[in-house]
């Protein structure tokens, strides 16, 4: 009895070992009966199942990079070139990539159908030049999103980060690449030294008519002031020859001496009875009579 009692203990402790399994941290475990996926288990740590009528099988659903080296498109001016993708990924909807018997493998030749279908019509847009410096979400355009509706409804697969490692040219076609760039370059500059010359016309064209009219409203004004002064002095002569008009008579005939004599080296040769005498000897009697009134 003993050595049966032994071999039973022994069975159920490998039945016990066989419903046992453990899932590991950045994993999910998937349990199957009779083919068919009955369960998910995305906790880590240890879990059971039922012994030689299940199964027990692990999932990825990490973070995972898969590259398509070397695809091999043509320009729009039938340039040959290779391309490097790199596509960063993880499992998302874990049955339906235990369905399609997802793995690393189906990810990577699912990345090399779409960069050999969808990344053709791309690269055919463009010349060899315009390719080289074209940035790469504007090279995947619309195909990228191609590829990750194609990965999430065939594999559960989600998309995290899609990337052109490597354009290789061939060498026969760099010196032409290097001419387009060049040409690309000069128009570039040429453009803007147009367009900054442009700009300083423009800046110096109003400059100058700031200044015109800067300079005209100060003619303007010193015009108008001009006008108020004369019309004010004329005001005070007025107004002086009103209270005093012999004073104001000897007064002119002062400021007609100065102006003819104030200078100095001018020579005047009049007679004595000429009008600018009478007009002095007029002034000078007015005077007098204004400041003796005793006369």
């Amino acid at each position: 009895m003993k050595p049966f009692s032994l071999i039973i203990a022994l069975l159920l402790v490998m039945l016990g070992y066989a419903g046992v399994y453990v899932v590991a941290e950045g994993h999910a475990g998937a349990v199957s009966q009779f083919g068919k996926l009955v369960r998910l288990d995305e906790t880590p740590g240890l879990h059971f199942k039922w012994p030689l009528l299940q199964q027990a099988e692990q999932v990825d659903i990490r973070v995972q990079s898969t590259d398509a080296a070397g695809v091999q498109q043509v320009t729009a001016d039938q340039q040959a070139v290779n391309l490097d993708v790199a596509l960063k990924w993880r499992v998302q909807d874990s049955r339906r990539f235990l369905a399609a018997d997802g793995s690393g493998q189906t990810v990577a030749a699912q990345l090399r159908q779409w960069a050999d279908e969808q990344l053709r019509s791309r690269v055919q847009a463009y010349r060899l030049s315009q390719l080289v410096a074209l940035p790469q979400d504007q090279l995947f355009g619309p195909a990228a999103k191609v590829l990750a509706e194609q990965l999430s409804k065939r594999l559960g697969v989600e998309v995290l980060n899609l990337e052109l490692r490597q354009l290789s040219v061939p060498d026969a076609a760099l010196a032409e690449v290097y001419r387009g760039m060049q040409s690309s370059e000069s128009q570039m500059a040429t453009q803007l030294r147009t367009q900054g010359q442009s700009d300083a016309d423009k800046i110096q064209a109003d400059a100058d008519r700031a200044a015109r009219q800067q300079v005209a409203d100060a003619r303007t004004q010193a015009s108008r002031i001009r006008g108020e002064g004369e019309a004010k002095a004329l005001q005070i002569d007025a107004a002086a020859a009103a209270q005093d008009p012999d004073f104001f008579a000897f007064y002119q005939g002062l400021q007609a001496y100065r102006a003819a004599f104030g200078q100095g080296g001018n020579v005047w040769i009049l007679r004595p009875d000429s009008a600018f005498f009478k007009t002095m000897e007029s002034g000078a009697t007015s005077a007098t009579v204004a400041r003796d009134p005793s006369h």
